[in-house]
């Protein structure tokens, strides 16, 4: 390489003076090459004997194309989206993911009942119904719909989730909603990052992160289907316009910076005090309206 870019290979040689041309070629072996790093400096003019330091202070990923091998067949393509989840390869590879993210753990089932035995269960049939934590660090809900019943529940720390489910199915049985004689589908976990912290790095010249791949789920309730339908749409928008790396911008214009608003405030509030202000919106259909369905759900 050094031969072909004309770069004289004589011990002790220190620098060298690129053409245009010789300096593009350099650049795009560079940055096509897996195993190499680059790293890009201001020239800096001093006089003898001075001495300077160079600090790398941000660090990012060149992708020149991306492979995908599925089937025994192998796809090179100039833009890939990752959408794969919380364990996305994409995401991983690209995203700059946090050990120490914020991740919400779950436990669903979702079983055919049948509408009519499920409208003698419950008067609420067809609405989402939600069951707070008693340390509020997540809920559990009871979802009719149609023939279908879900369960779930998610919880951010704390408690073990599966210790959390046991106590959620023996209240639904307490009250009827869940009979002993009602078979559920068996459980299936789950995690996501909620927004909140360091956001990952979302896009780049050949990637987007959307959906939980990207951690978008709202910090405080975890709805996070919300987020994955819009993050798409606009990762869609800014591969049409072939502009990838504007997708981060609008993220931030869409969904603002992490830890806003009630989230960052319970921040720097005693659990105790945290957990008997929830208590008492729970109790009051206004301000759970304006906390819970606008604030953590943003419904409404």
């Amino acid at each position: 390489m050094f031969h072909e870019f004309g770069i004289p290979t004589k011990n002790g040689t220190q620098v060298t003076f690129f053409s245009d041309e010789q300096l593009r070629k350099f650049s795009e072996t560079a940055q096509g090459h897996l195993a190499t790093n680059v790293m890009q400096a201001p020239k800096i003019t001093m006089r003898n004997g001075q001495e300077a330091v160079l600090r790398v202070c941000n660090t990012q990923f060149f992708v020149t194309h991306v492979d995908v091998s599925w089937d025994g067949e192998q796809v090179r393509a100039p833009l890939v989206i990752g959408a794969g989840g919380h364990g996305c390869p994409v995401a991983r590879a690209l995203g700059d993911a946090d050990a120490d993210e914020d991740v919400v753990v779950t436990q669903e089932s979702e079983t055919r009942v049948g509408a009519d035995r499920l409208r003698a269960l419950t008067r609420r049939h067809g609405t989402p119904e939600l069951f707070a934590e008693p340390d509020f660090r997540g809920y559990g809900w009871y979802f009719t719909k149609g023939d279908f019943l879900n369960i779930g529940i998610g919880a951010l720390g704390g408690l073990p989730i599966r210790e959390r489910l046991a106590r959620l199915l023996a209240r639904l049985r307490g009250d009827g909603r869940l009979p002993a004689d009602l078979p559920l589908t068996a459980f299936r976990g789950h995690a996501y990052r909620v927004r909140r912290g360091r956001p990952r790095w979302l896009a780049g010249e050949r990637f987007m992160l959307v959906g939980d791949a990207a951690g978008l789920a709202r910090d405080v309730s975890g709805e996070g289907i919300g987020p994955a339908v819009e993050s798409a749409l606009l990762a869609a928008a800014a591969a049409l316009d072939g502009r990838p790396v504007a997708y981060e911008e609008r993220i931030a214009r869409t969904f603002g910076r992490p830890e806003r608003g009630l989230a960052r405030l319970t921040r720097h509030i005693p659990e105790s005090i945290v957990i008997g202000l929830a208590r008492l919106a729970c109790t009051r259909p206004r301000l759970r309206r304006r906390l819970v369905l606008e604030g953590a759900f943003g419904m409404g």
